[in-house]
């Protein structure tokens, strides 16, 4: 095991116990790598969605919350090959704010 690499792991196990992510490091190659260890669990997420069009044409959007399952993702450590397992849970969810001109500019499809 390369020194990059224990140095890596022991960084994330550091963030770990300040609790700035999940508590299981899994290190990973693909996405199916996580899926395979980390088990899904049900969750709440949240998006900016588009809701149609303002009289004058603008798009109009709000912010929708679901529930549904949450996985999880391989992130790449950048200048490696691996990365670790990220839940999807972890994800900070978006910022809504009505009175932003550009809120709708990131508003994505109605995902059902």
């Amino acid at each position: 095991m390369s020194i990059k690499l224990l140095l890596t792991i022991f960084v994330l196990m550091s963030n770990f116990a300040f609790g700035q992510t999940s508590p299981t490091l899994e290190i990973c190659m693909t996405h199916g790598d996580c899926q395979d260890r980390v088990p899904v669990e049900e969750g709440v997420k949240c998006y900016i969605v588009k809701t149609g069009t303002t009289p004058s044409g603008k798009q109009s959007c709000s912010q929708r919350c679901y529930t549904s399952k949450l996985g999880s993702y391989c992130k790449p450590i950048q200048g490696e090959d691996f990365g670790y397992c990220k839940h999807e849970k972890d994800i900070p969810e978006p910022t809504f704010d009505a009175n932003d001109p550009n809120q709708c500019d990131t508003a994505i499809d109605l995902p059902f």
